[in-house]
């Protein structure tokens, strides 16, 4: 054997040897024995009630047990999920219709190979981490061992589980499953040998136990995308992370909730400032050190530490040592700033008042507080979470007392260091530091040297500056002083940990006496940015647009060239710490801006729709390539409440009768008398709901029926709507409340305005009613059409739809019933007793020729059939023929040229020679096809276009023909469709063929647009626009604007519409969604918008053939 290859053997083996002692003697707690890199895997899937298997919980039980009883509950069992990698941790999210409560039970399992599975478990919400403003909710993530498939559960009512609208699992790596055993075996080597050194280190700690850090537990740093922000902590808040009891790798629990704060739930890092497990070691967790404002707390981040106990601890009291780990890590931090860890100082947090704004509550909570009594809804006290867990919450009383104990008994060596560093800088500059020390321990710090390190995070914190200053002098306990001390920056761009330690004779005190070190986050920049004033209003209203002034200067080392850098903002959820909108609007800026300039520019700013107290951050954005915020410089931050005002007043029937489970209509006016405007479309809408209570005030249903507005109600303005109402299924007497719904936010009735109020009596219905059916001539087999019809009320309580419809049996020539659940048709209004409506009847006919009857009958729906209630049906004959098929066409003035993927409007002449109408009622349409030169269908499904032609007669009917997708020549084919049933040209008529040139125009354009929208009179409103290239022509945000003309009742009104500015250059085939602003004419009506590209100077799109889009628009 060589030297070399000697050497290279015994290496490994001493290596081998020192990953073992560790082992065989460990320190408390052992070093990451992974790379920390975490390899992730999101499936999302959606409509999770017509996913997999469905089956009656129900039926389930009865199988299992003989002796439950079946009921309304079902559970949708998924397919198996394969990860698509090995994964040990596994956390659960899922979204709901907004305002609906997760009322459904989630079960997970998981398997290593897909055929051997563990046990289902049921996932426990974590309320600390719920999206309010997506109603999503958040479970674990659990550790689960090595694990490669999945599988969810949800169960419950069926409306329940339907309600469950995405479900997604998060598959985590945080210990090298997927890395190649030879890395695995490295990392594994690195961690024993640290412990080693660690198991020297840590024999001569003379003070409190160290906090370990976030390299020790093996952060991925590549995931932290939040900016560290600082406000001296006055208060602790304990809390649990909701996830395993019985880990014994508390890193890899570590990075998997890491994981899922920083990436699924979107907050950029994670929420707690420290983590204890469930050994009593304390576990640094949000980046940035102390002060860093965590995201554990509505309302009191700023200026409490979250302090999290690994594990759940609803039922489970928490181990007596991790209590001490709290005390320990509360009782450091409380010492150095003062605070008594039994005391309760005065302190400022925020809560949300009744119109949405986040207000300031002084008061004189506990210093140490459980996450339950952070309240942050003014006038609720506490049970907006029921974290920390209840066993947890019981031993508040001992942790306080313990935190005091050691509070009282002091600390050798307590270091504290508040300095004035800016946490941004130019790269290779020199900043001159003043770093207050403060001494809290009870030894006299000695012969002193105060130094610096400069750590990469992204890097393994590896060092890449350092730096040092004296004490000028012994720091005995309770001293100050202020020590200057000049700050190498890094030499490369980047984020970046400064540590602050102290050094004697003996060594740096962080080692010899485990004396707390402090960490600060700081930036190097290239592109840097100093924000000096802005005039941003402290309050804005949902959605309101307001323009905003921002003075800056250029403090980097760059030109800003006006060209390619703008002033744009994001919207940062003050509460949830989450980007609602990071692309806001743009500015440019007046022109080239140097290093040192100071400009003012203004921005128009559109607040989100959501009313919560928010983060406005202003920000640098070169188009197209970065963000100053990307490259280290600071955003400019103001704090922005957008309110709402939810004042009301209802005026309702003050009694109405009604039948046991009756749905009927029952007119309310309700009077907007806040300042707000009430959204009625949307993501974000009022309606008006429904509470359900006991004479005596039990309730007995929360959620009831919705009922929309129909239109935005400025502050001032009533409306009237004939709201949906469903009687309780018992007879008796009832109250009724009528209360407003901002959907997925609030009810107004718990934001202080008083509901309205009907009573009810519920009592056992008559039922009554005549039918008098038209008569119904000959009619074709297959077709469905309508019977005119009169019903009559005869019975003692109102009708209306949905609640009760009108519907038929069928029956053939011999009586034998053919169909009896038949068509249903909803009345048109409500109908009173003794009243009369006419309706049109659907009636579908069999396929076979013969005389039929059919009995007309009104149903409940989900209670009864009126004929089971006595009621006699109405009775109709009626002779059904065989459908023969026939048309001729006319397509004389079919394009012979046009224009790929743009509309033509074609007059097609038709003659019907059916023995059948062709109308809706029997679902025949005119459409088209297209076939390119060698026969081939390019489009077969063309657009439908109605037409009503009798048997024999002949019309014109226009139809709204789109051109191929491509260029070249092509043959255009008419062709009638009944649809469900047959194309004409498959019965054997001809169709009428034309053939037609496509070519691809210079000006092209799609235009796709919503139906309807409103906005109050003389007001500007966005409609979105979303607006496809199908020209030659790229469109130049310079050159080609969105704008619009206006028209009422034909007559044109406004011609030259506002322009809207493209974002970006929109090549040939490409789309983009546009906000196009809109001006409202101030006299109130119905209007027509037509939005239209224009080419500045040149051309209207429409003056180069181009057809307008086409909005109904309502001006109130």
């Amino acid at each position: 054997m060589t030297g070399a290859r000697r050497a290279i053997v015994i290496g490994v083996l001493t290596l081998i040897a020192l990953g073992a002692l560790p082992r065989l003697e460990a320190p408390a707690v052992a070093s990451v024995r992974a790379s920390g890199h975490i390899v992730a895997h999101e499936v999302s899937q959606t409509d999770i009630a017509d996913r997999g298997r469905v089956e009656s919980v129900a039926a389930r039980a009865l199988a299992a047990s003989g002796d439950a009883q079946p009921g309304a509950t079902i559970a949708v069992t998924s397919d198996v999920i394969d990860a698509g990698q090995r994964f040990n941790s596994v956390g659960i999210h899922w979204r709901l219709p907004l305002g609906k409560d997760p009322t459904a039970t989630i079960e997970i399992r998981v398997s290593a190979d897909g055929t051997t599975w563990n046990e289902w478990q049921p996932v426990s919400e974590n309320d600390d981490l719920i999206d309010q403003t997506a109603n999503e909710h958040y479970a674990g993530p659990y550790g689960v061992g090595d694990m490669r498939y999945a599988q969810y559960r949800v169960s419950g009512a069926d409306i329940d589980v339907r309600n469950v609208k995405t479900l997604a699992l998060t598959f985590i790596d945080v210990s090298d499953l997927n890395a190649s055993p030879l890395t695995r075996f490295l990392n594994d080597l690195s961690g024993a040998v640290h412990d080693m050194q660690a198991s020297w280190t840590a024999s001569a700690a003379v003070n409190a136990m160290p906090i370990r850090t976030r390299k020790d537990w093996g952060a991925d740093e590549s995931l932290m995308q939040w900016w560290p922000e600082y406000v001296p902590w006055q208060k602790a808040i304990v809390h649990h992370t909701v996830t395993s009891n019985t880990y014994t790798d508390a890193a890899a629990e570590i990075r998997s909730i890491y994981y899922f704060h920083a990436v699924s739930r979107g907050w950029g890092d994670i929420g707690y400032n420290f983590i204890v497990d469930r050994f009593g070691y304390v576990w640094q967790g949000r980046q940035g050190g102390d002060d860093a404002v965590g995201g554990h707390a509505y309302g009191w981040n700023r200026g409490a530490m979250g302090v999290s106990n690994l594990g759940t601890f609803t039922d489970t009291p928490p181990p007596s040592v991790m209590l001490n780990g709290d005390a320990h890590i509360i009782a450091m931090k409380f010492l150095a700033r003062g605070i008594q860890p039994t005391g309760a100082d005065t302190f400022t947090h925020k809560e949300e008042d009744r119109t949405g704004a986040w207000q300031p509550i002084t008061s004189n909570p506990p210093n140490i507080i459980g996450h339950r009594d952070a309240s942050y809804v003014i006038g609720i006290s506490g049970g907006q979470t029921a974290c920390p867990g209840q066993a947890l919450y019981n031993q508040l009383g001992t942790l306080r007392a313990n935190a005091q104990l050691d509070y009282n008994a002091g600390y050798a060596f307590l270091p504290q260091y508040n300095t004035n560093l800016p946490h941004v800088g130019n790269v290779g500059q020199t900043i001159n530091v003043a770093v207050t020390v403060k001494n809290s321990g009870t030894s006299a710090i000695t012969n002193a040297t105060l130094t610096y390190r400069i750590l990469n995070p992204t890097a393994g914190y590896a060092q890449v500056a350092q730096g040092a200053a004296p004490y000028g002098g012994d720091l005995f306990p309770g001293q100050t002083r202020v020590v200057n001390i000049a700050v190498g920056m890094p030499a490369s761009a980047g984020r970046f940990v400064l540590r602050w330690d102290t050094t004697t004779a003996s060594g740096p005190l962080s080692q010899t006496a485990n004396a707390p070190w402090r960490d600060e986050w700081l930036s190097a920049v290239e592109w840097d940015v100093t924000w000096l004033s802005d005039n941003t209003p402290a309050t804005m209203s949902v959605g309101q647009t307001q323009a905003v002034s921002v003075t800056f200067q250029n403090s980097g080392a760059k030109v800003w060239p006006a060209a390619n850098v703008r002033l744009s903002y994001h919207w940062i959820s003050d509460v949830t710490q989450r980007v609602v909108s990071w692309n806001g609007g743009r500015a440019t800026l007046p022109s080239d801006v140097q290093p040192g300039q100071v400009v003012t520019v203004p921005i128009q700013v559109s607040a989100p729709a959501y009313p919560t107290r928010y983060q406005l951050q202003f920000d640098l954005v070169w188009e197209g390539a970065f963000w100053f915020s990307d490259k280290g410089a600071d955003v400019w931050t103001k704090i922005v409440n957008v309110p709402f005002d939810y004042s009301a007043q209802y005026q309702a029937p003050p009694t109405v009768t009604l039948a046991q489970g009756q749905k009927t209509m029952v007119p309310v006016t309700i009077t907007n008398t806040g300042s707000s405007t009430w959204p009625s479309s949307g993501g974000f809408m009022v309606d008006l709901g429904t509470h359900w209570f006991t004479p005596a005030g039990a309730l007995l249903q929360w959620d009831g029926a919705r009922t929309p507005l129909g239109r935005d109600l400025a502050s001032g303005q009533s409306v009237t709507v004939n709201a949906t109402v469903e009687a309780p299924a018992a007879a008796g007497s009832y109250a009724l409340k009528w209360d407003l719904s901002f959907e997925g936010i609030s009810w107004f009735s718990d934001k202080g305005t008083v509901p309205g109020a009907t009573a009810v009596t519920v009592k056992a219905p008559t039922y009554g009613a005549t039918y008098q059916p038209a008569q119904i001539g000959g009619v074709a087999a297959s077709v469905t059409t309508t019977v005119p019809m009169t019903l009559t009320n005869t019975g003692d309580f109102s009708w209306s739809s949905p609640g009760i419809n009108l519907a038929h049996h069928l029956f053939d020539p011999t009586g034998k019933l053919l169909v009896w659940d038949g068509r249903r048709t909803a009345l048109p209004s409500v109908v009173q007793p003794g009243q009369q409506v006419t309706v049109q009847a659907v009636l579908a006919l069999p396929s076979s020729s013969g005389a039929y009857t059919v009995k007309w009958d009104l149903v409940q729906e989900g209670l009864a059939w009126f004929s089971s209630k006595g009621v006699a049906p109405g009775l109709q004959s009626v002779t059904v023929g065989t459908l023969q098929y026939g048309a001729s066409y006319d397509s004389a003035q079919a394009p012979r040229a046009l224009n790929t993927s743009m509309r033509w409007n074609v007059l097609v002449g038709v003659t019907n020679r059916s023995n059948f109408t062709f109308s809706s009622a029997t679902n025949v349409y005119l459409s088209y096809h297209w076939f390119d030169s060698t026969g081939n269908v390019v489009v077969w499904d063309g657009v439908r276009s109605p037409l009503n032609l009798a048997a024999g007669q002949s019309g014109g009917v226009w139809v709204a023909v789109y051109g191929p997708p491509n260029p070249g020549s092509y043959r255009l084919s008419f062709d009638l469709v009944q649809e469900g049933v047959t194309w004409f040209s498959g019965r054997g008529v001809a169709m009428a063929t034309t053939p037609a040139t496509a070519s691809v125009p210079r000006y092209g354009a799609l235009y796709t647009t919503p139906a309807t929208v409103s906005g109050a009179a003389g007001t500007t409103i966005n409609v979105p626009v979303t607006v496809t290239n199908t020209g030659s022509l790229s469109w130049s945000p310079s050159q080609v604007f969105l704008a619009y003309h206006l028209y009422r009742n034909g007559a044109l009104i406004v011609w030259d519409g506002a322009r809207t500015a493209l974002a970006l250059i929109l090549a040939p085939g490409q789309s983009a969604t546009v906000q196009a602003a809109v001006g409202l004419p101030a006299t109130p009506g119905a209007y027509e918008l037509r939005p239209d590209l224009v080419q500045e100077g040149v051309t209207w799109f429409s003056a180069a053939g181009v057809p307008v889009g086409s909005v109904a628009l309502s001006a109130q």
